[in-house]
């Protein structure tokens, strides 16, 4: 059981114990939230070196997990996201609860399971992940400015990401 350290807050270390007792229902609900993740949807008008940057996300996200999600320019679910479930399912299972505690804050907090397994593994940093999930922001800040209540949610975000990237830093040295 995890204890609430500099890394992980008691509303978190809730969240673990929740995921530990009900595993099953927060794989379905990550499973459901992967078909429409937000790095699937960027829009074309994104700086290219972004839109690589999600690309290559994708695509090592979808290694990992042994899916084949695609990125779309349309709003809509596409077919080919849509048959993934059964083999994000089957990644996420065998994930242990710990990591699926991450990655379901990592994925909630960034709207994005893919950065969240890419967080979770450890193959991506909190900084690269956060500039991934709010880069449409991040580019709309640099031609229109930001306020006060953006750069507080943004900078609360990053902090987050920071404990959570410890947590995992921290586990990984535990389980060596």
């Amino acid at each position: 059981m995890v204890k609430p350290t500099n890394s992980v807050s008691e509303p978190e270390s809730e969240i673990i114990k929740k995921i530990a007792a009900e595993k099953e229902c927060f794989i379905s609900v990550l499973v459901k939230f992967a078909e429409t993740d937000t790095l699937l949807y960027l829009p074309d008008d994104l700086d290219a070196g972004i839109l690589r940057d999600a690309a290559a996300a994708v695509e090592q996200a979808n290694l990992l997990s042994n899916t084949a999600f695609v990125m779309t320019k349309g709003l809509s679910v596409i077919a080919a996201n849509a048959l993934q479930k059964e083999k994000m399912a089957a990644y996420l299972r065998q994930l242990d609860d710990d990591k699926l505690s991450i990655l379901y804050l990592t994925a909630t907090e960034l709207r994005s399971v893919l950065l969240g397994i890419l967080f979770t593994e450890r193959i991506a940093s909190a900084e690269a992940v956060f500039r991934l999930a709010f880069c449409e922001e991040l580019e709309q800040q640099k031609q229109w400015g930001t306020d006060e209540a953006t750069v507080m949610r943004q900078e609360d975000v990053k902090r987050k990401l920071k404990r959570w990237e410890t947590f995992c830093y921290e586990r990984s040295l535990s389980e060596n």
